[in-house]
């Protein structure tokens, strides 16, 4: 386990790195939902195959309830709000000890957005009043499907809490554990390599660094920083909050500083550009920045399909995000672009004299 705190003077606020396996594995499980060869994630389509396949279809329809597109699991990881470096099976008895009803609140309710409902989900609990549902869903956030929300509040707290489990027990069993002993300690080492640049750096560069783009601003709401590598998520960040906590669970560095491939880099960026509509959002970033639903809507796509496309470039370094006003803006990243041309042929130049 690796803790550093530290204070920015850009964003003041205090900063943990936790190499905890739970937070990859959520992702794993997160993955294993939502792969599809569109959206670009780096495991393979055989590891999903057998993911999806070591489950039986009543666990792989609590798969879609609870980690489908927004999944809910993500917000499970504010029971390991102080028990950093946790292990999968301590993680499994928090989820087991805890009260049915609190779990399915920390499901729910860690969006910032989905707050303000969370009175609305204490009397539906209570109550289970269909009026009582139909105005949680009312003001809970429009982007999660209503249907999967519905059955997790209409369904009794402990039924819930025993559906969970058993999809993460039969996950972490027959999918998750077969390459835990290999992506651990890759985890590990990422972790490491970040505390040692924690020293040179201020904490909100380090973070940006960390998941390939993504700014902090100043947010009178968060106080804590948490950066979990993930080795399944590649090259995607999961994110998500709760009380006084912004959690990111990166894609692990494989390559670490200083050891990095250029053609590796190369092959991400030119993946990253060649697709007609990640070129459009290079042409809309090279006028102005813009915020996500404005991108998504020039495109005439999902917001959820820009993200997608977004998070591609960011992984290259072509953009990079920043919190402002609630709003997720994106920025092009100039330097980026002008280097595409001189780092190809860099590489290509120091093949041939490597070859005579």
């Amino acid at each position: 386990m690796k803790v550093i705190d530290l204070t920015s003077k850009a964003v003041g606020l205090a900063l943990r790195l936790d190499p905890s396996p739970v937070y990859d594995m959520l992702a794993a499980l997160f993955v294993a939902e939502n792969w599809d060869p569109e959206r670009g994630f780096e495991i393979e389509r055989k590891w999903v195959q057998q993911a999806r396949g070591a489950l039986s279809g009543e666990l792989r329809r609590d798969l879609r309830l609870f980690a489908h597109e927004r999944g809910f699991v993500i917000g499970l990881t504010s029971f390991l709000a102080d028990r950093p470096g946790a292990t999968v099976p301590e993680f499994l008895k928090l989820l087991a000890v805890a009260a049915p009803r609190e779990l399915v609140e920390r499901m729910l309710i860690a969006p910032r957005a989905a707050r303000r409902a969370a009175p609305l989900l204490r009397e539906v609990i209570r109550a289970r009043r269909e009026s009582a549902v139909v105005e949680f869903l009312a003001a809970y956030p429009e982007e999660y499907e209503p249907a999967r929300v519905r059955e997790i509040i209409t369904s009794p707290p402990a039924e819930i809490q025993h559906r969970l489990l058993r999809l993460l027990r039969a996950f972490h069993g027959k999918v998750y554990q077969q390459d835990e002993a290999r992506v651990l300690p890759l985890l590990r080492a990422d972790v490491e390599a970040k505390t040692a640049l924690a020293g040179t750096m201020p904490a909100d560069d380090l973070i940006e660094r960390a998941t390939g783009g993504i700014a902090v601003g100043a947010d009178a709401e968060i106080s804590q920083v948490v950066l979990a590598p993930s080795y399944f998520c590649r090259p995607y960040n999961l994110i998500t909050e709760y009380p006084g906590v912004r959690l990111f669970v990166y894609p692990v560095d494989l390559a670490p500083e200083g050891a990095g491939s250029p053609a590796r880099e190369l092959a991400r960026l030119f993946k990253a550009i060649g697709d007609d509509t990640r070129l459009r959002i290079l042409q809309m970033l090279a006028e102005r920045e813009m915020y996500l639903q404005e991108i998504a809507n020039r495109l005439g796509v999902t917001h959820v399909t820009a993200i997608h496309h977004l998070a591609l470039l960011r992984a290259a370094h072509l953009v990079r995000s920043v919190e402002r006003g609630g709003l997720k803006y994106y920025q092009l990243r100039p330097e980026t672009v002008a280097q595409v041309g001189g780092r190809l042929l860099e590489l290509v130049t120091a093949r041939q004299v490597g070859g005579r």
